[in-house]
């Protein structure tokens, strides 16, 4: 069997030698061009070829790196947003916490209601606890107050109550004028919140 395969590598050869007797030594030149063309192409993709290919795949692993780092940097410009929102949030809640008193401090509670009520010159005829509720953290807070005063008295010891440093809520209010003064008198509820403690 190698005898001939040798025999059809010889006989090619031969004929190849035998044309290339009768050609000219331009187109000698051509051929041999174009065989040493082949040849170093062969050679060009034979040696590079695994370096082609891995230069593709490094391409394509850029590409995807790039596009995994464009969508990291959108999601941490969303992170740096949702952490500033979550920051003004939890200050938010501490200042929430802040306004509810602690049982300690129903005392000073009552103390700026008073003060409020002396100060837009309302006379304060009652003050007493109505009612406690748990709501979860806190707990709210009811007492009902009778107060006396002109109209825009009262008026303005509302306006006072809304400015307390503490959240206040007037829930109920019923007023009655006097037939014989200029006098009102109001009852309402004001409901306050206290921290529920641990």
């Amino acid at each position: 069997m190698a005898n001939e395969t040798e025999n059809v590598f010889q006989i090619i050869w031969n004929g190849i030698l035998f044309r290339a007797g009768f050609l000219g030594i331009g187109q000698k030149c051509l051929i041999c061009t174009v065989i040493l063309g082949i040849l170093l192409a062969g050679f060009y993709f034979a040696a590079f070829q695994d370096r082609w290919q891995v230069l593709e795949k490094k391409r394509k692993n850029l590409l995807l790196q790039q596009q995994l780092l464009s969508a990291y940097q959108t999601k941490s410009r969303m992170l740096e947003k949702v952490a500033r929102q979550m920051e003004l949030k939890t200050n938010h809640f501490l200042a929430a916490g802040r306004a509810l008193p602690e049982k300690k401090q129903l005392a000073h509670f009552l103390k700026n209601i008073a003060g409020a009520g002396k100060d837009a010159h309302v006379h304060l005829i009652s003050v007493q606890e109505k009612r406690e509720a748990d709501r979860g953290f806190y707990r709210e807070v009811s007492w009902e107050m009778e107060l006396t005063g002109t109209y825009g008295q009262l008026l303005d010891f509302l306006a006072r109550v809304s400015q307390l440093d503490r959240i206040v809520t007037i829930e109920t209010m019923a007023m009655e004028r006097d037939k014989n003064t200029s006098l009102v008198r109001m009852i309402c509820t004001a409901v306050t919140y206290q921290e529920l403690s641990d």
